[in-house]
């Protein structure tokens, strides 16, 4: 009864051990043919790394598929000669998928994990001084906190009693960051909130800050735009609007009086955008210049901004008891070291 006790205990501590790339020499067998697929839980828009074993692949082009209800895809690698695959795999959209060996590679099994939305961050480009009693546009910008998927979904305009000014339908600005227009006619004293209504789960929905910029009767021949709170360190769309009637031209920006950007031309609704990232924390001044290509309109607009010190990182650890951080496999619960080819 002990030899066989010892037995099973050796063959169970062989097999963590193969697993995790170490070598027994008296080890069973049976566990030379250990298979198992494995990956962390995940993120929409954030690369993870998919790793599986099939001794029976070795040298062989394996298949991965990944479904989560109506979606679907698959991805392709080479085994290599200790039976060990892997490949880089980005999900799409929220929920549970499940990821498992097609065709050839359909005995290395299956998992399932959960991958969660992507946080997003709101921004209403507010020029800071508005006409009243003329369509004036607003630029809304919503960036994902990371990965390589920029929002998709509307965004709303509302005032401080939650009525809405105006919505938009999202377009891509490159990057992760997505962009919308929204054009209102302010009737003055209004302060202005940026909400993200996603498309689908892929995306969290956010809201941005109050604003509350100053309003004229007079013709604004250009204002600045930015967010509401800048960071040190952290890339922003800063721009400018030019007023109802003023014709198309170009602008430049400076920061202390310092050129940030050279002279950009104004879109079809006489906005410019660009990214800028903030160098230094307090107190500044963001002013642009803006002419006509005419020649009938020139004008500048400056604003104080209090510029906020570097945002601090996230720092977070999961690490379910008895098994290594983030990693969920099938058939095995410790992520292997692989191998070289």
């Amino acid at each position: 009864m002990f030899n066989v006790r010892l037995s099973r205990l050796l063959a169970l501590v062989s097999s963590v051990l193969l697993a995790l790339g170490v070598g027994l020499a008296s080890a069973p067998a049976a566990t030379a043919n250990t298979t198992f697929i494995a990956t962390p839980n995940g993120m929409v828009g954030m690369e993870q790394e998919i790793v599986f074993r099939e001794p029976g692949l070795a040298g062989q082009v394996a298949t991965i598929g990944f479904v989560s209800g109506a979606v679907s895809n698959a991805g392709q690698t080479t085994v290599n000669a200790q039976g060990y695959g892997s490949l880089a795999w980005t999900p799409t959209s929220a929920g549970a998928w499940t990821i498992s060996g097609l065709g050839n590679a359909a005995s290395i099994g299956s998992t399932t994990i959960n991958v969660s939305p992507m946080p997003t961050a709101t921004n209403a480009l507010v020029p800071n001084l508005i006409q009243t009693g003329v369509a004036n546009n607003v630029t809304v910008a919503v960036t994902a906190l990371d990965g390589i998927i920029a929002p998709t979904g509307t965004v709303v305009l509302r005032n401080q009693n939650e009525n809405v000014l105006g919505s938009a339908t999202l377009a891509s600005a490159g990057g992760t960051t997505a962009t919308a227009n929204v054009t209102w006619t302010p009737s003055g004293s209004e302060t202005v909130t940026a909400s993200y209504l996603p498309s689908s789960t892929a995306f969290t929905a956010s809201t941005g800050q109050s604003t509350q910029p100053r309003y004229t009767s007079d013709v604004v021949t250009v204002a600045l735009r930015f967010p509401p709170v800048l960071y040190v360190g952290t890339p922003t769309i800063i721009g400018a609007q030019t007023g109802n009637g003023v014709p198309a031209g170009s602008a430049s920006f400076f920061f202390d009086s310092q050129g940030i950007i050279g002279s950009t031309p104004t879109d079809s609704t006489g906005g410019i955008s660009a990214i800028w990232t903030p160098t230094s924390a307090g107190v500044h001044t963001i002013s642009t210049e803006f002419s006509s290509s005419n020649g009938a309109f020139s004008g500048t607009s400056s604003q104080s901004v209090n510029i906020q010190p570097a945002k601090t990182k996230d720092s977070i650890t999961v690490n379910p008891p008895g098994v290594r951080p983030g990693i969920r496999a099938c058939r095995s619960p410790y992520r292997p070291v692989v191998p070289p080819a």
